[in-house]
């Protein structure tokens, strides 16, 4: 992927590529994503956009808001080890400063619970989006190693505390077939 700067206040998702194994919560939807500097790809959920929430369906292309969010699932300890979820991956990263970024609009409420998190796969998503700095398209493997997804998460929220978080949007675009 050649280096093109993005504009430094929005995070654009480009959907490009849509893989079905068979059943829902393993299938996804992949996307190329560009924010300033920062590029690579997005795993999201496969299947039409739904506004709904609890359906593990795409969220509608469009323009979006972000907000910081914490719950007991999404706590700000979640990638340490604190975290007895993740000491099976080995991980320790410090806890995120503000929480987790949740992307809503007009049409699509805040309630619907849309996150910006870590993931492996398509089995991760539960209607949220995944970043990472590579893809594996074959579904077999693993698409995303979780550590560098933490990583490029980590970047995004920090680009996002820098710029103000009321001061960045989320554009998805499908040019998916």
């Amino acid at each position: 992927m050649k280096l093109i700067l993005g504009d430094p206040y929005t995070i654009r998702i480009i959907r490009k590529w849509e893989n079905w194994t068979g059943e829902n919560k393993s299938s996804a939807t992949f996307s190329t994503f560009i924010f300033g500097d920062l590029k690579g790809y997005i795993c999201e959920p496969y299947g039409e956009e739904t506004t709904k929430s609890g359906k593990d369906k795409r969220i509608p292309v469009g323009t979006y808001n972000l907000t910081w969010h914490t719950s007991d699932k999404f706590h700000k300890d979640k990638y340490t080890s604190k975290n007895e979820d993740y000491q099976n991956f080995n991980l320790d990263f410090p806890p995120v400063k503000n929480g987790f970024l949740k992307v809503y609009n007009d049409k699509v409420p805040k309630k619907r619970g849309i996150l910006i998190h870590a993931g492996q796969d398509g089995g991760w998503t539960e209607g949220c989006i995944l970043p990472s700095k590579t893809l594996n398209k074959d579904l077999k493997k693993r698409n995303m190693k979780l550590k560098e997804s933490i990583e490029l998460l980590y970047s995004i929220y920090d680009k996002v505390e820098e710029l103000g978080v009321k001061n960045v949007k989320m554009i998805i675009e499908d040019e998916t077939d």
